[in-house]
C-alpha cells in the first residue's frame, strides 16, 4: 500500500538531485560567462585607453612640429625683413 507512495518519494529525489546538479552547473557556467566578459571588457577598456593615450601622445607631437615650424618660418621672416631693410638703406645711401 505504502509502496507506490515510497516509489514515487525515491523518483521525485531523485529528479530533485538531478535539478540541484543542473542548477549548479548553470549556476557555473553563469558565473564563467560573466567574470570573462567583466574581463575581457576591462582589458577591452584598457586597450582602448592605450589607442586614445598613443592618439594624444601622436597629436602633440604633430603640434610639436608644427610649432616649431611656425618659429623657424618666423625667424625666417625676421631675417627676410632685415634683410630687406639693410637692402633698403643700402639703395637709400647709394642715391646720395
Amino acid at each position: 500500500m505504502h509502496e507506490p507512495l515510497i516509489d514515487r518519494i525515491a523518483d521525485l529525489e531523485r529528479s530533485n538531485r538531478r535539478w540541484k546538479w543542473t542548477a549548479a552547473i548553470l549556476a557555473a557556467a553563469l558565473v564563467g560567462v560573466t567574470s570573462s566578459s567583466v574581463f575581457l571588457g576591462v582589458f577591452g577598456l584598457q586597450r582602448h585607453a592605450r589607442e586614445q593615450a598613443e592618439l594624444a601622445r601622436m597629436a602633440e607631437m604633430e603640434a610639436l612640429a608644427a610649432a616649431r615650424l611656425a618659429e623657424a618660418q618666423a625667424a625666417q621672416a625676421e631675417a627676410a625683413r632685415k634683410q630687406a631693410d639693410l637692402d633698403r638703406k643700402a639703395r637709400e645711401a647709394g642715391k646720395e
